[in-house]
């Protein structure tokens, strides 16, 4: 089915409080105000968007959704799009001003990739994440395909990261995963981009990021065979109260 130039608003669920799509199309739609409580699965889970099959989510306004914690040991999941075994592609969207409350490091974010998806030609700005390692983007296993194609991932904030720890605006995990032409700026809080086992990020500029961990600042890679090419890093930096023997502002390879 389509859904074309929809307000989809006000809605309050465990997962998917906004929409659940597991086919078709979505298009030049709005999702606004949703919330999520009880987002505890990497295949149902999610904030505004759960993306659960091939489906197209196109030129879409994705704002002021949030991600609530709800006493849950462990809760994860992305407060705008969660890709959830899938080879769905959103593209041309406006991804801004969402919140992620949980509470699970390395798997709360504003877009969450769970075994494969496609974002490109997106923004995706001024969105918060407390209690969180990773803004953006996160692949869940080295076995994973995902792409991010020409995005602007800028001015999102890391509140809550204490002196001595890592946030990241990206965060790309195993041989199948890349991003490429992207724009990551400013973010807050954060390195720019943290990269595993075989990730690929080329042809990108990754500038204007303080980490308030120790190492990298503008891109951390880490594992066999990870590759940056053909990018510009740029005034980056490691905050001054970090932990000592801070290293790699740029790149830490």
């Amino acid at each position: 089915g389509v859904l074309d130039g929809l307000v989809i608003t006000g809605g309050r669920a465990d997962y998917a409080a906004g929409v659940w799509v597991k086919g078709g199309t979505v298009m030049c739609c709005r999702v606004e105000g949703n919330i999520s409580t009880n987002s505890v699965s990497a295949a149902n889970g999610g904030g505004a968007m759960l993306l659960a099959g091939a489906c197209l989510v196109s030129n879409c306004t994705i704002i002021r959704n949030e991600l609530q914690l709800t006493g849950a040991a462990s809760q994860l999941g992305g407060s705008a799009v969660h890709f959830a075994n899938t080879n769905a592609v959103v593209t041309d969207c406006v991804i801004r001003e969402n919140v992620n409350r949980l509470n699970y490091l390395w798997a709360n974010s504003t877009v969450f990739f769970y075994r494969g998806g496609t974002l490109k030609r997106s923004t995706i700005a001024w969105n918060t994440n407390y209690n969180a390692t990773v803004c953006v983007v996160e692949t869940y296993a080295s076995t994973d395909n995902a792409l991010i194609s020409a995005c602007n991932i800028s001015s999102n904030d890391f509140p809550d990261v204490a002196a001595g720890n890592t946030a990241s605006a990206v965060k790309l995990y195993g041989a199948g995963v890349l991003a490429t032409n992207c724009t990551i700026d400013g973010n807050v809080n954060s390195r720019g981009v943290v990269m595993y086992n075989g990730a690929r990020l080329l042809s990108s500029r990754i500038r204007n990021h303080q980490d308030v961990g120790h190492i990298g600042g503008g891109v951390r890679m880490s594992g066999e065979n990870t590759l940056v090419a053909d990018c510009i890093i740029e005034n980056n930096s490691i905050a001054a109260n970090a932990y000592a023997a801070a290293h790699g502002a740029g790149v830490c390879q």
